[in-house]
């Protein structure tokens, strides 16, 4: 009515962003970047942006030398501004932000909080790019996703996941940093050769002066939002998945970030405060549409919302209910769009269900398992010759497996590497890094490996600098390598260690005592494997060994085979006794490597 003539379409156009913003104000708006931003309409480029407390509102940026040459217009409801620039003016990969000018007259300049593109820092602008013209290439592996991962289909999957920061992984030869496609053909081999499924990126997202600085702009260090697109189709096509890091809670204190968007604290609870307020309807629309934006247009596999516990309880321990509910929408929106995307995070203490899809539960596909974590990290830290009268740090987590869909992690450790919670000899180290390891690949639960703990990196993780590839030069670093190429290939293999993980069927603790761990994993058809650990650093021969089945057991991995850096402590193929251990029928006699694993399969 107000605005230049247009055609009919476009009136209907018009109608419709209208009800996008009020639903976006009402919280119940769950793709709002299909029309908040900029995209590519009209013949030119259509920027539009939700400011409800603006006196008036411009969209300024290289194009018109950052002058008010662009006003917007506020559509009838909703506090949608809309600007128009034709596409002989402004060209994919221009620098713009709004420039607001508030009730008292001040005037603000603020980047879109939809753009999926932004300048590198220094720079805080926004960039025009209008996303959906990338080809895809990956259906085969969408397809098989669908199939095999919806309704919790991850549980009953292998999965493998190694957690990734991308400017310190690899640097190219030069030391700069690698681009996205560069990225993915050197890991993609790498992620295969070792046995993972996926990879987690940490701090994906871009990022000004080392805090989070968008929540729809991936990084811009590595390229172009494309050049991402293209990264997780290489690893898709190569079966690998790719799983984000999320925070939905803290934003940049930056002059150009949400705070105080529209000169009014529209995202935050008060100024000053850097923290989205998730009982805002705003916030809420702006957060599950986030978790929608990244499966539909990245088709990322997972999301891990990190940083969970401070996120859902206040400063008295007490979970948020504002907090807790917009978790279990975000959570109930994604398995309803894509019932085929894992939804992960932090664990988190005290009552509430993280894996239940009950009125109760937060509805996670898995949560990390720290109290297995910093179990396996205390045990590790007892001296060697005490580690007998300690096994009980390490059973204890196995007999309460089952009661949330976990991922083991061996992650960052706020910087430490696996290695310096050790003690002993250079070879016990190693020795003891096979072990950790192999605990950790057969016990139930789904993995995640920090990089660098692959090749035992002695020194704290350096954001900075790179994994020390050049550790490789030596034997054993090599040699445990080669191991966890191994130990990763076995877990991909054998359905009894990952099919039951969620099922007590799958699994059985049949001894801890003495500082050797012994316990069974099964699968649905019957396969069966017996995993003995002996956590001293003394060889035992003959080790009793509980078994339920007559018949022969071949030992399909020694930790200790010269092959790996042991000392060539290995079984063959045993034949089970019928001698009883504990409610066992019958016993194999195995003989234990010092700081050693041994997996035994049951042959039919």
């Amino acid at each position: 009515k107000d605005g230049p003539a247009v055609g009919r379409g476009q009136k209907v156009a018009y109608l419709l962003i209208d009800r996008h913003g009020s639903a976006f104000a009402d919280g119940c708006e769950y793709r709002a970047f299909r029309y908040l931003g900029c995209h590519r309409e009209r013949g030119g480029f259509v920027f539009r942006v939700f400011a409800p407390c603006a006196e008036s509102a411009f969209v300024t940026g290289e194009f018109c030398n950052w002058t008010d040459a662009y006003p917007m217009t506020r559509l009838k409801d909703g506090g949608v501004w809309e600007g128009f620039v034709e596409s002989d003016v402004v060209f994919r990969g221009d620098l713009y932000k709004y420039k607001f000018v508030t009730k008292s007259g001040e005037e603000i300049y603020k980047a879109d909080p939809f753009s999926p593109y932004s300048g590198t820092c220094p720079e805080t602008a926004s960039r025009v790019y209008p996303l959906g013209e990338y080809s895809w290439r990956d259906s085969a592996y969408m397809n098989a996703r669908r199939e095999k991962y919806s309704d919790n289909g991850a549980r009953r999957l292998p999965i493998s996941i190694y957690e990734l920061h991308i400017p310190s992984w690899k640097r190219r030869p030069d030391g700069s940093l690698p681009s996205y496609v560069q990225l993915a053909d050197d890991l993609c081999p790498y992620l295969l050769q070792m046995g993972y499924t996926h990879v987690e990126i940490m701090e994906a997202y871009e990022r000004c002066h080392s805090k989070k600085s968008s929540f729809y702009a991936l990084s811009s260090a590595f390229g172009d939002p494309d050049s991402f697109k293209e990264f997780v189709d290489i690893l898709h096509r190569a079966g690998i998945g790719v799983i984000l890091d999320w925070n939905i809670s803290d934003f940049s204190d930056e002059e150009h970030s949400l705070s105080l968007f529209d000169g009014n604290c529209l995202f935050e609870r008060e100024k000053g405060e850097f923290r989205l307020d998730h009982s805002k309807r705003v916030v809420q629309s702006f957060l599950i549409s986030n978790a929608v934006y990244l499966c539909e247009r990245f088709h990322v596999d997972g999301i891990r919302m990190e940083s969970l516990e401070a996120t859902l309880l206040n400063v008295r321990g007490v979970p948020d209910r504002a907090s807790v509910s917009l978790v279990r929408r975000i959570n109930a929106t994604v398995k309803e769009y894509f019932p085929d995307v894992m939804m992960l995070c932090d664990d988190l203490p005290g009552s509430l269900a993280v894996t239940s899809d009950t009125a109760e539960g937060l509805g996670f596909t898995f949560k990390w398992d720290s109290v297995c974590t910093k179990d396996t990290l205390s045990y590790a830290s007892v001296p060697l010759l005490e580690r007998a009268s300690h096994t009980s740090e390490l059973s204890a987590p196995l007999r309460h497996a089952f009661g949330e869909a976990s991922v083991l992690t061996f992650a960052h450790n706020d910087g430490k590497s696996f290695m310096s919670f050790l003690s002993g000899s250079y070879d016990e180290l190693f020795a003891q890094n096979r072990l950790f390891f192999s605990y950790m690949m057969t016990r139930p639960g789904k993995k995640l490996r920090f990089m660098g703990s692959e090749i035992g990196q002695f020194d704290e993780w350096n954001r900075e600098g790179e994994v020390q590839w050049f550790l490789l030069d030596y034997v054993k670093h090599a040699q445990l390598q080669l191991y966890l190429a191994r130990l990763g290939a076995l877990y991909l293999e054998k359905p009894y260690l990952w099919e039951l993980d969620c099922n007590p069927r799958g699994f059985t603790l049949d001894s801890a005592q003495g500082g050797i761990l012994s316990f069974r994993r099964f699968d649905s058809a019957g396969n069966e494997a017996k995993i003995i650990l002996n956590f001293t650093p003394y060889r035992i021969c003959k080790y009793s060994a509980g078994v339920s089945h007559s018949g022969a057991w071949r030992e399909i991995l020694s930790s200790d085979s010269t092959l790996f850096g042991g000392t060539g402590v290995e079984n063959g193929t045993v034949e089970a006794l019928p001698k009883r251990s504990g409610a066992l029928s019958h016993s194999l006699a195995v003989d234990l490597p010092p700081l050693g694993a041994v997996i035994l399969e049951y042959i039919k």
